[in-house]
C-alpha cells in the first residue's frame, strides 16, 4: 500500500487538538496557544464527538460496500514483533469494525478505500512508524467458515 493516495479517514488526536487550538486563538476565544491547548485537552467532549463523527461516517461507508457486515482482515507487521495474521469477524458499525481490527491501545490511523478493499495504516507505541498495515475485505459465509 502506498501513501500516495489521500486517506479517506484519519484518526489523530494530536492533529484534532492542534486544529481546535488554532481555531480558538484565531477566533479570539483564547489569547495564547498555551491557553487554547489547555482548554482543548480539558474538553473530553471534543474527542468523543470527533470519534463518533468518524465511526458514524465509516459505518455508512462500510454499509454501502458490505451490507451483511462479514469481514476478513489480514495484518502485516503487527506490533514490535512484526507479526502477520488474519481474522474473520462481523461488524455492523464503524466502532465495532475498528474494535475488531485494531489493538486495544492508543492508536493513530489512516484508512484508505480501494473499491471494496480497505487498507488501514496504524501507528501506536509498538509500531510508531506506521509499519502496521491491515487489509480488510468483505467475506462471504463460506470464506468465513474456511478462515476459522
Amino acid at each position: 500500500m502506498s501513501n500516495e493516495q489521500a486517506p479517506d479517514f484519519v484518526w489523530d488526536t494530536h492533529e484534532i487538538a492542534r486544529t481546535q487550538a488554532r481555531w480558538l486563538v484565531e477566533s479570539g476565544e483564547c489569547q495564547t496557544e498555551e491557553a487554547a491547548y489547555d482548554r482543548v485537552y480539558g474538553d473530553q467532549d471534543l474527542f468523543q464527538q470527533e470519534w463518533e463523527d468518524l465511526t458514524d461516517a465509516l459505518g455508512e461507508r462500510l454499509e454501502a460496500i458490505n451490507p451483511d457486515g462479514h469481514w476478513y482482515v489480514e495484518v502485516h507487521n503487527f506490533g514490535w514483533r512484526n507479526q502477520h495474521g488474519y481474522k474473520k469477524f462481523t461488524a455492523d458499525d464503524g466502532r465495532t469494525f475498528l474494535q475488531e481490527i485494531l489493538p486495544n491501545t492508543d492508536c493513530r490511523f489512516r484508512i484508505y478505500f480501494h473499491d471494496k478493499e480497505i487498507h488501514i495504516q496504524n501507528f501506536h507505541h509498538d509500531s510508531p512508524t506506521g509499519n502496521e498495515w491491515y487489509t480488510v475485505l468483505p467475506a462471504r459465509n463460506t470464506e468465513l467458515d474456511q478462515a476459522a
